[in-house]
């Protein structure tokens, strides 16, 4: 009895030992034609003449032997106890990768995962990540960092005590603060009311203001407003200080002491060669420090320009300009005693 197997190029036959043996019989001994023997048995000439020429040459009616050396590796017990070992005992700071754990393996076991013919190795890296994820249940994760905050605090408390000796050189009166503040249209009314079905006519939205200041003990000395690209921020600083500097040699015609974080608003080389050609000094604030009275009057500008009635997007820029004048000699004497004594708190820890 025949079956048909399907395929993709068509329907083919599998026969048994048996038939073979009869349509072998049938052809050398009772003289059938392979044509009479193709009808009995539904096969094709080709199939047919190939049992009996296999039979005259070799004497034997089985299939051919099929296929060659699996190529599938199979990870056992052994294996897996020996991978579980070495992921235990590696250090964390050595993470073995999969590449190294299959190394591992062959080194280990060189002739359970090598083909011998080939000298090909049998274990993929998919076959290798799959076991250790389903087989071990292990997986690759980012390992927390656990930073000490004692030594970070203890390094800040360090960077305030070395900036505060830098500033006592200098005296309080011949000290100047820089700084920036952004303001961007969330500064101003979005909505407005209007009649249905029609547009609103609100305000359109600020692109970007800049506010640089400068300040001393006494006053406000010099303060720019400016609606600029993001891009262009950094030459609009350098620029600042340099008319600064220019303003200090004016106003008091002797060397001064300016201090400012240049690491988010200038190069720090373009200002350093600005105050070489000049007779000023410049300190640099330590990272991250709220040393800087400046940012307590650039808060004070925007609860101004928030409660302001006026406010719109063609006269905000005037409207800072006018909150300057609300901030008295008084107020930038406090906020900077407000800042130097933060840094002699740093001191004393």
């Amino acid at each position: 009895m025949t079956k048909t197997c399907k395929r993709r190029r068509g329907p083919s036959t599998i026969t048994t030992p048996e038939i073979r043996k009869q349509i072998c019989d049938l052809y050398n001994l009772h003289n059938w034609t392979v044509k009479n023997i193709c009808e009995r048995y539904k096969m094709a000439d080709k199939t047919i003449r190939d049992i009996i020429k296999r039979f005259d040459q070799e004497g034997t009616v089985h299939y051919k032997p099929r296929g060659g050396v699996s190529r599938k590796a199979q990870l056992k017990k052994e294996h897996e106890a020996f991978l579980r070992t070495m992921v235990d005992e590696t250090e964390d700071e050595t993470l073995l990768t999969l590449n190294q754990l299959r190394e591992h393996l062959y080194s280990s076991f060189p002739y359970d995962f090598l083909n011998t013919e080939e000298n090909n190795p049998l274990l993929s890296l998919a076959t290798l990540s799959r076991h250790v994820d389903k087989k071990l249940v292990l997986s690759l994760k980012r390992k927390k960092q656990q930073h000490d905050k004692s030594l970070l605090i203890s390094l800040q408390d360090q960077h305030r005590i070395e900036f505060y000796a830098s500033l006592k050189k200098h005296d309080i009166n011949d000290v100047v603060f820089v700084d920036k503040s952004d303001f961007s249209a969330s500064m101003v009314y979005s909505k407005a009311r209007s009649k249905r079905n029609t547009k609103s006519n609100k305000p359109k939205p600020i692109k970007h203001i800049s506010i640089i200041g400068a300040m001393s003990l006494k006053r406000i000395e010099s303060m720019q407003v400016v609606m600029i690209d993001k891009a262009t921020d950094k030459f609009i600083f350098a620029l600042f200080v340099e008319n600064l500097l220019a303003w200090l040699d004016n106003a008091y015609g002797r060397p001064m002491c300016v201090l400012m974080d240049t690491d988010r608003l200038s190069p720090r080389e373009t200002i350093e060669n600005l105050f070489e050609k000049s007779q000023h000094t410049c300190l640099f604030l330590p990272l991250y420090s709220d040393l800087n009275p400046m940012e307590i009057m650039f808060n004070n500008l925007v609860h101004f320009v928030k409660r302001s009635p006026d406010k719109n997007n063609e006269g905000i820029a005037d409207l800072i300009q006018e909150a300057k004048h609300t901030i008295q000699p008084t107020d930038c004497e406090c906020w900077i005693n407000q800042c130097i004594n933060g840094m002699t708190d740093s001191e004393s820890v």
